[in-house]
């Protein structure tokens, strides 16, 4: 009897110690107690040296190059104006065996540019393919930036580019000094009869932001792109209709006679104005400088 007891407590014991190591480990796996050990565990994937880029998407497209590494760049997409370089598709257009064509080691593009079926035929023939959000504003812009700077090892060259960007913007605020007022702006897409107005969490509200306006369909409590109705241009009432050359060359003279239009000061005004639409809604690069030409139309 007393060997079977002697037994037994080493074989409790023993239990014991793997029920405690489970619960260690398991505790170990869902929360973090040391930061500074569970840094230690990440591992960030070695830089590399790409020698040849596809760069698909305006925006992806300027920053590679404001980088220093336009020297890389084999191809960009056809909606990028870069005379010297071969061209793929983009979006529904964009044909895996055309970039592959061009032998990338890494291709960088926009969401909109790269379908997730291509993506992934490129991928398995073993290039580097990273697809970015396309940025609605310009704390996104800078995000993007920053994403793609790591990516080519240039960080120190993106934080300059950064800095350029916040020094642009700083020039904003001098366009309205001696305005006290802020003015209503909405934007507007327009597309034959058919008209949509920005609301909230779109690229149209954040240009009128940066351009110290007010986004005059923020009475309407609406998000995204809705249509809009001779009500809701009345609840409105915006000093200004802003849209691009696309939504001008759609209806022209023609928004004028639109009933939707009618009752608003900026329709009473004439005040219209209408900018690149890549420009206006692309949140690239020039966007600082976009903002500033807006504010100049909207103050001085």
């Amino acid at each position: 009897m007393l060997s079977r007891k002697l037994i037994l407590i080493p074989l409790l014991a023993l239990a014991f110690a793997c029920t405690k190591d489970q619960s260690k480990q398991a505790g170990d796996s869902t929360k973090v107690t040391n930061k500074k050990d569970t840094a230690k565990k990440i591992k960030l994937p070695p830089q590399k040296n790409y020698k040849r880029i596809v760069t698909i998407g305006k925006t992806i497209t300027q920053i590679v190059f404001e980088l220093g590494m336009g020297n890389k760049v084999v191809a960009v997409d056809r909606r990028t104006s870069h005379d010297s370089l071969p061209q793929v598709g983009y979006g529904r257009v964009l044909r895996s065996k055309l970039v592959m064509k061009h032998e990338p080691d890494l291709v960088l593009s926009d969401i909109k540019g790269s379908p997730e079926e291509k993506m992934n035929n490129i991928l398995a023939e073993g290039v580097d393919y990273v697809r970015y959000n396309n940025p609605p504003h310009i704390d996104s812009t800078k995000a993007l930036i920053r994403k793609i700077a790591i990516r080519l090892n240039k960080k120190a060259a993106g934080e300059k580019i950064v800095q350029r960007l916040d020094s642009t913007l700083r020039l904003i605020p001098t366009m309205k000094k001696k305005r006290k007022d802020t003015v209503k702006v909405m934007y507007v897409l327009a597309r034959g009869t058919n008209i949509l107005v920005a609301g909230y969490k779109t690229a149209g509200e954040a240009i009128i932001q940066l351009a110290i306006a007010k986004n005059a369909a923020d009475v309407l409590a609406i998000e995204g792109m809705r249509r809009l109705t001779p009500v809701m241009m009345q609840q409105a009432n915006p000093d200004y209709i802003l849209m691009s050359n696309k939504s001008w060359d759609s209806i022209g003279d023609k928004m004028f006679e639109m009933p939707v239009l009618f009752d608003s000061r900026a329709r009473r005004m004439g005040r219209i104005i209408h900018l690149d639409e890549e420009a206006l809604l692309g949140f690239g690069l020039d966007a600082p400088q976009t903002a500033i030409e807006l504010c100049k139309k909207l103050y001085q």
